[in-house]
């Protein structure tokens, strides 16, 4: 049987680099993200059941759930509450093997988006957390803002990070005030370097950032996301190109944000 599975590679790329790699490797998200149910179900027998046997059974319901909602082309409450169940819980494996499915139900379906708003209003922040991950590129843009805009003053510092890099990956531009003033006031150093980081990316085009390494890099924003480069004479000729592109391409710093 082969069924839609384009949701969960969407929330990868909707999630910070440095949070992405060890979660892939963690959950074995490579063999999950798939057309196939034969390879969900071996994902689900050799990696999820023999480690988290009590996270099956939800999965599984979730699962179902959203391929029935697809299926129907409308919104069961009965099934929509299994969905946004599973992406609440503090178990990662759990909530990160659903996410991109709710996000991709965000984008066509207004019941889902309530939902999220509701878990944006949780009082636990790996909820409030869980619902920025929600946000599909493709969601009205109404729903984008008001929820990183709310995430943006979030009191868990990870929230607010999480808003910055979404604000800037999803480009809203409308929210460039907000996040200048995100910078502002943010207390943490290591949050306020980040969320100046994205601004830059947003608002300029481009950003400096030196990495725990040490080495300088320029990310630049180009058509196709955004694109690192250690600072060396060997990248001089990369980096050269992708501004050709982005100018060619027209992509102002407005565009951007």
């Amino acid at each position: 049987m082969e069924y839609a599975r384009g949701g969960r590679e969407r929330w990868w790329r909707n999630t910070p680099p440095d949070q992405l790699e060890g979660v892939r490797q963690l959950l074995r998200l490579d063999d999950l993200v798939t057309s196939s149910r034969q390879q969900t179900e071996r994902w689900v027998d050799e990696y999820l059941e023999p480690r988290y046997p009590e996270l099956v059974e939800p999965f599984w319901a979730a699962l179902h759930a959203y391929e029935q909602i697809i299926s129907d082309g409308h919104v069961r409450k009965d099934l929509l509450d299994l969905i946004v169940s599973a992406a609440s819980s503090p178990r990662r494996p759990l909530a990160d093997s659903v996410i991109g499915d709710l996000m991709d139900l965000t984008a066509k379906f207004p019941e889902a988006r309530d939902s999220v708003v509701g878990m944006a209003s949780s009082p636990e922040k790996h909820v409030r957390f869980n619902a920025l991950r929600c946000i599909d590129k493709n969601a009205p843009g109404s729903f984008t803002r008001r929820l990183l805009k709310n995430g943006l003053v979030d009191s868990s510092k990870h929230v607010r990070l999480l808003a910055g890099y979404r604000t800037s990956s999803l480009r809203q531009i409308q929210l460039i005030p907000d996040l200048e003033r995100a910078v502002q006031s943010e207390g943490d150093p290591k949050t306020k370097s980040e969320l100046r980081h994205n601004l830059r990316i947003l608002r300029d085009g481009y950003s400096f950032k030196r990495l725990p390494a040490g080495k300088l890099y320029l990310w630049i924003a180009c058509a196709d996301g955004v694109h690192g480069n250690a600072l060396s004479l060997r990248n001089i000729p990369r980096i050269y190109k992708q501004f050709r592109e982005r100018i060619k391409a027209n992509i102002t710093a407005e565009e951007l944000g």
